[in-house]
C-alpha cells in the first residue's frame, strides 16, 4: 500500500496542496526572498544526502557545461522567479486562491506545447477546456469583484509563475535527457546561488521579528514541498508515467483551497467554488481524448 502509485499520488498531492498554506505562514515574519532561499538550500541539502547514499555524483562542472547550462536555464524558469512571484502574490491574496490559480499551469502547457513541440498539436477539446478554465480564472479574478488593486496584481503574478512552469515543462522535453536525481539536484543548487542576490536586494526584517512557527514553516517547505517531493515526483513517474501523475492537477487546487479555509479561515464564496468547479472541468475537458 505505502508503494502504491496511487498512494504516492495522494501524499505528493497534500505536500504541494499545503505547501501555499506554508508560504502564507512563513511570510509572517520573511520576506519571499527569505522562504525562496530557505526552501531551495533546504531542498538541495535533502537531494545531496540522497546523491550520496545512492552513490550517484553530479556532471562535472568543466567537461560537462552543457548539462550545467540546461540546470541553470531550468532553475530560472521553473524555480527562482515562479518560487518568487508565488511567495510574493501570498502576501496579498489567500493561500487557497493562490493554489487555485495555479491549477491553470497544465491548460497553458497545452498551449505552450502547441506553439513548441510539433507532435502536441492542440485539438478541439483541448482549446475547450483551455477556454473554459480561463473562464473558471476570470470568474475568480472579475475586477468588478477584486477588492484591493495589489490583489489583482499578486494574482497576475501567480499566473506568471503558472505559466513559468509550464514553460519549464515544456523546454524540459527539449533539452537532453539525463539521469533524474542528479538533473533535480543541479537544477536546486543553480536556484539556490540565483537567489541569493535577491536576499541581498530585498529589505530584510529585524532578526528580533522573525518567528518560530514562520521558520519551520519555511523549513518544512524545502524538505517537503522541495525535496522530498521531488523524490516522490520522480517514483511516481518510474512507477505510474507521467500521464498518471497528471491526475495531481484535480487535486492540488482542491486540497489548497481547503487547507486556507481550515487553517488560516480564508473566506469560502459561491464564486470561489464556481471558479475551482470551471478550472477542473477544464483540466478534465483539455484530458479527454476523442472518440474514435
Amino acid at each position: 500500500m505505502m508503494q502504491s502509485p496511487w498512494f504516492l499520488l495522494i501524499l505528493l498531492s497534500s505536500i504541494w496542496g499545503t505547501s501555499f498554506l506554508l508560504i502564507s505562514v512563513s511570510l509572517a515574519s520573511l520576506t519571499p526572498s527569505e522562504v525562496v532561499l530557505t526552501r531551495l538550500v533546504t531542498g538541495t541539502l535533502l537531494l545531496l544526502i540522497v546523491l550520496k547514499v545512492r552513490r550517484l555524483s553530479l556532471p562535472n562542472l568543466r567537461r560537462d557545461i552543457v548539462a550545467w547550462r540546461s540546470y541553470g536555464i531550468l532553475a530560472l524558469i521553473g524555480n527562482v522567479l515562479p518560487f518568487y512571484l508565488i511567495a510574493w502574490g501570498q502576501q496579498y491574496v489567500g493561500s487557497g486562491t493562490a493554489g487555485m490559480l495555479m491549477a491553470v499551469m497544465p491548460l497553458t502547457t497545452l498551449l505552450l506545447a502547441h506553439i513548441l513541440l510539433p507532435d502536441e498539436r492542440l485539438t478541439t477539446l483541448r482549446l475547450a477546456g483551455v477556454l473554459l478554465g480561463a473562464s473558471g480564472i476570470w470568474v475568480l479574478l472579475n475586477p468588478e469583484q477584486t477588492g484591493h488593486p495589489k490583489e489583482l496584481l499578486a494574482a497576475l503574478a501567480i499566473l506568471s509563475a503558472a505559466l513559468l512552469y509550464s514553460l519549464n515543462a515544456v523546454l524540459a522535453k527539449r533539452l537532453p535527457s539525463s539521469a533524474p536525481l542528479p538533473t533535480a539536484l543541479g537544477v536546486l543548487l543553480c536556484a539556490s546561488l540565483m537567489t541569493l542576490p535577491l536576499v541581498l536586494l530585498e529589505p530584510q526584517p529585524s532578526p528580533s521579528s522573525l518567528s518560530l512557527t514562520s521558520g519551520l514553516a519555511a523549513l518544512w517547505l524545502g524538505l517537503g514541498g522541495t525535496g522530498f517531493a521531488t523524490l516522490l515526483y520522480f517514483r511516481i513517474v518510474e512507477q505510474a508515467g507521467a500521464t498518471f501523475l497528471a491526475n495531481i492537477n484535480y487535486l492540488i487546487p482542491v486540497i489548497a483551497f481547503f487547507c486556507g479555509v481550515a487553517v488560516l479561515d480564508e473566506p469560502m464564496t459561491p464564486r470561489s467554488f464556481l471558479a475551482l468547479a470551471l478550472v477542473l472541468s477544464g483540466i478534465t475537458l483539455s484530458r479527454t481524448r476523442r472518440a474514435r
